[in-house]
This record gives structure tokens, C-alpha cells and sequence, in this order.
């Protein structure tokens, strides 16, 4: 329910924050997350 819901937007968040500085391991990084 909610915590799902804050977890997308977390990760929202980490995808723009590390698409502009190119870090490779963010797609890891959300799948660890999930």
C-alpha cells in the first residue's frame, strides 16, 4: 500500500538524481531496492 508507493517515488527520485550523473549501477540499485 503506502510503503509501495513511497518506494516508486523513491526510486523516481534515484533515477533522476543518477541519470544525470551516468551512474551504471542505479538500475541495480532499484532492483535491490524492490
Amino acid at each position: 500500500g503506502q510503503k509501495s508507493l513511497a518506494l516508486d517515488t523513491a526510486i523516481g527520485m534515484w533515477q533522476l538524481l543518477f541519470a544525470e550523473k551516468q551512474w551504471p549501477l542505479v538500475d541495480h540499485w532499484c532492483q535491490f531496492l524492490q
